[in-house]
């Protein structure tokens, strides 16, 4: 009979409680409680269904936490001004935007968010931002020049508005604006002109933003755009996180999956639950929500929560 040892290349050590940075499937004998371990990774994270938001919407902007997140503006026809705010248990709807809207980013968070933009009735791109301060929407200056469908991230206060589609029928652009929390400024476009970029921007400020659209990623390090890995399935997925840390979700057709950015790569991860087209999402890479977004037969309300990928202990009598 093969020992331990033989099997896995190492002997069995003992260690006074649980091992730190134990490898995956490793074994050891916890004396201070007289059993045997052993830490279990979790590779994928997982989407849990959450209670569902108020109202059917896809192409909303986005703000918040996991547990502490916005929805404004969306459609379907006719496009909407309506928002709601998500406590981590239940949506609540709040005061609605000035201008209804669609295929446009938000920044920012619960308390203080930005609408960057969009599309409006009829059909018109739009310059016009708000400012929603926790009770009520405030105009604020608006984009140096009207677009839909452009990625954005950030603050309320430090914020960025790269590519989509201007008026005027220029069509898609390249061009990028920052917010300082006063105006917006011309900066260095993007390598690549896109739209719509909406649900795949993600970014702490305008000094770093990841931009996803189709297979095509750039990374904004607060001076110059630099093309990056792909994403493993082309889509316009929704996209939450970091410049460094991004969870990229759904997207056209109605597709679960999603895929983790680490700085370097794209990996596939766990499936939403509810395939979707257009969802919203906000939040990190350790805990995002998925929300809205359209699939057969039509928009939904569904709202999905993620969970990191994850390590445990075990005990050979689990």
């Amino acid at each position: 009979m093969a020992t331990y040892k033989e099997t896995a290349g190492t002997a069995v050590t003992n260690y006074a409680g649980n091992k730190p940075n134990a490898p995956n499937g490793e074994l050891w004998y916890d004396s201070t409680n007289k059993d045997f371990k052993y830490q279990v990774v979790s590779p994928t994270g997982a989407w849990a269904t959450a209670n569902n938001m108020n109202t059917a919407r896809d192409d909303m902007g986005t703000a918040g936490t996991q547990t502490a997140a916005l929805a404004f503006g969306g459609q379907p026809i006719p496009i909407m001004a309506k928002a709601e705010s998500y406590n981590g248990t239940n949506w609540t709807n709040i005061t609605d935007m000035s201008t209804s809207r669609r295929d446009f980013p938000g920044s920012g968070t619960q308390t203080a968010a930005l609408a960057i933009g969009g599309q409006t009735n009829p059909d018109a791109p739009t310059a016009n931002v708000e400012l929603w301060n926790g009770s009520n929407w405030a105009e604020q200056n608006n984009l140096n020049t009207g677009r839909r469908g452009a990625a954005g991230s950030g603050i309320s206060t430090s914020s960025l508005a790269s590519g989509g589609s201007q008026e005027g029928g220029a069509g898609t652009v390249a061009s990028v604006e920052s917010w300082n929390g006063s105006n917006w400024t011309e900066t260095t476009d993007m390598n690549t002109a896109r739209s719509p970029a909406s649900r795949g921007g993600a970014g702490a400020s305008n000094t770093s933003q990841l931009v996803v659209t189709s297979s095509n990623t750039e990374q904004w390090n607060g001076s110059a755009w630099t093309e990056v890995a792909d994403l493993n399935t082309g889509r316009n997925a929704a996209a939450a996180g970091t410049a460094t840390a991004t969870l990229a979700a759904g997207g056209p057709p109605n597709r679960a999956l999603t895929e983790l950015w680490n700085d370097s790569s794209w990996t596939e991860i766990a499936d939403l639950n509810t395939g979707r087209s257009a969802p919203g999402a906000t939040g990190t890479t350790a805990a995002a929500i998925a929300m809205g977004g359209e699939t057969p037969p039509g928009r939904v309300t569904t709202t999905e929560e993620f969970t990191a990928p994850a390590t445990s202990i075990k005990t050979l009598t689990d």
